[in-house]
């Protein structure tokens, strides 16, 4: 990247499944010095979204570094067992990301019966890491309307990961059901949901 701009990442998706990113994919990449700034990025769909801004499926030993993200993100649609999942720097990293920074506004407004909602600051899913000082400063909100058979996660950093180091959420996470409603499973956390060896400062 060389510390250029990418100035006005823009998707808008009115329909079926929705998958994807800038990168949609990548085996034993490095993307590095990469800044994303005016994303507008609007997905609405009735079947379901896997998505990020960055990098989406990477399930081969990829790194990414120094990579930041300023905008606004909006998914919105409904979906029977189906999956709503969005990643700021991407939605399935086998890999690393080290000095990456999202700071956009990523809002959910979703009615997914039986399936799950996940939205993350930098990743829905890692495995392999560390993930080491990023940051998520981003406020995410989640306006859902879900069944018992429902999961909804909202994570500052990330899920799945055996590694955080030095890293940070100061956005605002918010998840609101709406009226009737039923809530089959409840996550909010501002770094990850789970970590199977060490988090450190």
């Amino acid at each position: 990247g060389n510390g250029y701009k990418l100035i006005g990442y823009t998707v808008n998706h009115n329909g079926g499944w929705y998958e994807g990113a800038f990168v949609g994919g990548a085996k034993g990449a490095t993307l590095k010095n990469l800044h994303f700034t005016d994303v507008n990025v609007n997905l609405n769909s009735d079947s379901g979204v896997k998505a990020a801004v960055v990098l989406g499926y990477a399930p081969e030993a990829c790194t990414l570094s120094k990579i930041t993200m300023e905008g606004n993100v909006h998914i919105s649609g409904k979906g029977d067992y189906k999956y709503f999942e969005f990643g700021g720097l991407s939605y399935y990293l086998n890999g690393t990301a080290t000095s990456c920074y999202n700071k956009m506004n990523i809002t959910a407004d979703v009615t997914a019966p039986s399936g799950e909602i996940e939205i993350a600051g930098i990743s829905t899913f890692v495995t392999g890491g560390p993930i080491k000082s990023c940051r998520n400063y981003g406020d995410i909100t989640v306006n859902a309307k879900t069944d018992a058979y429902t999961k909804v996660s909202v994570l500052g950093i990330a899920s799945s990961l055996n590694k955080f180091t030095s890293c940070r959420n100061t956005g605002d996470l918010k998840v609101t059901f709406l009226d009737g409603c039923k809530v089959g499973g409840l996550t909010i956390a501002g770094i990850a949901d789970n970590s199977d060896e060490t988090m450190t400062s």
